[in-house]
């Protein structure tokens, strides 16, 4: 495999496993408000001097709450690929060892021969 096509193919396993923490962290941030809003509205619901319509009201609250934190932490991440340079950057932070190499190698693959 020619080496401009290896770096490439790697970047890309590199935007999988990016992907892949963006969906675990943003469905683990959804189960803990779904969790945390489940606990609390049952308690609320048991409580006899809270009337039921504030029951109802802080139940759809909270389904806004579950909703609101499923387009923050999922839908509005997964929106946003990184290109390959921001990738090669990301990787160069987690290994300084790098210096700036893997990002001069992908600009290098990217920039248009004539």
């Amino acid at each position: 495999m020619e080496p401009k096509q290896e770096l490439l193919r790697r970047i890309g396993k590199v935007r999988k496993r990016w992907n892949r923490f963006i969906w675990l962290k943003g469905l683990a941030w959804v189960l803990g408000v779904g969790i945390v809003g489940l606990l609390v509205s049952m308690n609320l619901a048991e409580s006899e001097s809270i009337p039921g319509w504030a029951v109802v009201a802080l139940r759809l609250g909270m389904l806004g709450a579950l909703i609101g934190t499923a387009v923050k932490m999922l839908v509005l991440p997964l929106m946003h690929r990184p290109d390959e340079i921001h990738l090669a950057r990301f990787v160069e932070e987690k290994n300084p060892g790098l210096e700036d190499r893997l990002v001069s190698a992908v600009e290098f693959v990217k920039k248009p021969h004539t």
